[in-house]
C-alpha cells in the first residue's frame, strides 16, 4: 500500500524501546477502495491498484517522499524491506489466513446488511462479491476486500521473483513523475502525472505549485478546476506549464480516448462515446498490455472495440495526425458534438452538456439534421442553442480557433509575460507568485 500523509499508525514499544519497536496500525476503513487511490494519489491508481510496485510504496518518487526518502534511501535498507514485505507474503500465502477471514466474514453477513457503511442490497449479493471465489471480478465498483488482497498477493509474490531473478530493478527504475505505475510495464509514459513540470515553463516558480495540478481530485476537480484556496492563484499563469494535468493544459494529446464514427462503429453504438475512459491509456483502465481492467468496462470492449481504433484495448491503430472533427468525440464531445456556453447557452442549460453524442454528425444527428436516436428527441429543443456547429443544433461553421497563449505572450517581454497582473484574476506577479507558494509549502499541501 502507498504511503503518503503518514497517519493512522503508531510506533509501539513493550520492551521501552529495547529492539522490540512495532508498527501498530489503526483506522482500516477504506483499504484497497477505490476511493483511498482515488483521494491519495490520482484517479488513474484506483483501476491498477494490485499492480502497484513494491519498490514504489509511494504515490511518484521515493526519493521525493519527505519520510521514505530517508529510509529507503540504500540498497541494504531496501532488502531489508523486502526482506519484512516477503515474511508477510509467508503468513498470507502459506498459513490458514484467508480461510479465518471467509469464516469470519461469512459470520458477521447477518449484521452487514444493518451497518450504515454496507453497500450490498441483499446477503447474496454480499456473499457472492465478497466472500465468491471468482477472482476475475475483484475489480468492481464494490472493491471486495479479501478478492482484492488475493489478486494482490500473487502480484507482489511475482515482483519478488523478479526482484530475485534481477529481471526487476532495485534502483526504482520507473520515471520519477511516474504515478503508481503498473510494475509489469517498462515504459513510464502512461502514468506521468498531473504535476510533471514542463521543461520549457516561462516561470520557474510554478514548480512549487505542483500538488496543485496533480489529477488528485482533492485538489483538481474532474472539470479542470483547482479547489484548494491557495492554489487557486497559480492558474491561468501556471497552465501551460502543466501539460499532464486537466487543471492545465488538460493533457488531451492521448487520442487512445477518442470515439471515432465509421462503418463499424455506427448509429447503433452512439452510446459507446461515453465510454472512452474504459479505452483511454492515462485513465488507467486500459492496461499496457491492452486488457481491461475494471470489471464495469468489460461489456464496453465486447461491443465497442470498434469504436475506439486508437486505443490498445480497441482496434489499437496509429492514429493520424489530423482526424476529421466530424467524426471524432473526445468522451463523448467532438467539434458536432460540442457543448458551448454563450448567451443562448446559460447555466439553466448546463444538463445538455451531456447530450453531446445526440449532436455529433452521422452518429446521434443525421445528414438532414434529424436525430436519429429516441433517447434524444426530449433534448433536441432545449439543447440546440448549446451545440452550435452541429447541423441539428445551430449549424454554424467551426470558428477559428483563437491565438494560444504561448502564441499571444510571444508578443511579450520575458517580464511582461511574467507580471502582467489583469485585475480579472490573470497572470500573477512574481511577489504574489511566491507569497502563495510559501503559504502552500507552510500548510504542507507539497506531500504526495
Amino acid at each position: 500500500s502507498p504511503m503518503v500523509i503518514v497517519n493512522n499508525w503508531y510506533l509501539a514499544s513493550t520492551e521501552g524501546g529495547v529492539n522490540d519497536w512495532k508498527i501498530v496500525q489503526y483506522d482500516h476503513n477504506n483499504i484497497a477502495t477505490g476511493f483511498a487511490m482515488n483521494s491519495i494519489c490520482s484517479v488513474s491508481c484506483s483501476p491498477r491498484m494490485v499492480y502497484w510496485p513494491i519498490l514504489r510504496p509511494t504515490c511518484e518518487s521515493v526519493d521525493d517522499h519527505w519520510f521514505l526518502g530517508r529510509i529507503l534511501n540504500t540498497e541494504e535498507k531496501v532488502q531489508k524491506y523486502l526482506s519484512y514485505i516477503q515474511e508477510y507474503v509467508d503468513i498470507l500465502a502459506n498459513g490458514d489466513f484467508f480461510e479465518k477471514m471467509y469464516a469470519y466474514g461469512n459470520d458477521i453477513k447477518t449484521y452487514v446488511m444493518d451497518d450504515g457503511y454496507n453497500q450490498y442490497p441483499t446477503i447474496e449479493e454480499y456473499e457472492e462479491s465478497e466472500l465468491g471465489s471468482n477472482l476475475q471480478d475483484y475489480n468492481t465498483e464494490f472493491f471486495p476486500f479479501l478478492k482484492i488482497l488475493k489478486v494482490r498477493l500473487e502480484e507482489v509474490m511475482k515482483q519478488l521473483e523478479a526482484i530475485r531473478d534481477e529481471t526487476l530493478p532495485l534502483d526504482d527504475p520507473y520515471d520519477k513523475g511516474a504515478s503508481c505505475p503498473d510494475w509489469r510495464d517498462t515504459s513510464s509514459e502512461d502514468y506521468l502525472s498531473g504535476s510533471t513540470f514542463a521543461d520549457d515553463c516561462a516561470i520557474p516558480l510554478c514548480e512549487e505549485v505542483a500538488v496543485c495540478y496533480g489529477n488528485n481530485p482533492r485538489f483538481c476537480s474532474p472539470e479542470g478546476e483547482l479547489l484548494i484556496e491557495v492554489c487557486k492563484p497559480a492558474s491561468p499563469s501556471c497552465d501551460s506549464c502543466f501539460p499532464l494535468s486537466r487543471c492545465g493544459m488538460g493533457g488531451n494529446d492521448d487520442p487512445s480516448s477518442r470515439f471515432v464514427n465509421s462503418e463499424e462503429c455506427g448509429p447503433d453504438l452512439a452510446s459507446c462515446a461515453d465510454a472512452g475512459a474504459c479505452f483511454d491509456h492515462r485513465s488507467g483502465a486500459c492496461a499496457y498490455d491492452g486488457k481491461i481492467l475494471p470489471t464495469e468496462c468489460l461489456d464496453a470492449l465486447t461491443s465497442c472495440k470498434v469504436c475506439f481504433p486508437y486505443s490498445r484495448c480497441g482496434l489499437d491503430e496509429e492514429a493520424p495526425d489530423i482526424v476529421p472533427a466530424d467524426t471524432v468525440s473526445q468522451g463523448g464531445v467532438g467539434e458536432s458534438g460540442s457543448f458551448v456556453e454563450g448567451e443562448e447557452c446559460g447555466p439553466e442549460l448546463a444538463l445538455c452538456a451531456k447530450e453531446g453524442a445526440c449532436f455529433i454528425h452521422n452518429i446521434g444527428c443525421a445528414e438532414d439534421g434529424s436525430i436519429t436516436l429516441d433517447k434524444c428527441n426530449a433534448a433536441l429543443p432545449f439543447c440546440k442553442p448549446c451545440f452550435p456547429y452541429s447541423r441539428c443544433g445551430l449549424g454554424k461553421e467551426v470558428a477559428e480557433q483563437p491565438a494560444s497563449e504561448e502564441e499571444v505572450e510571444e508578443g511579450l517581454s520575458e517580464d511582461e509575460a511574467v507580471v502582467a497582473e489583469p485585475a480579472s484574476g490573470g497572470h500573477l506577479s512574481r511577489t504574489t507568485l511566491v507569497l502563495w507558494t510559501l503559504v502552500l509549502a507552510t500548510a504542507g499541501l507539497s506531500w504526495c
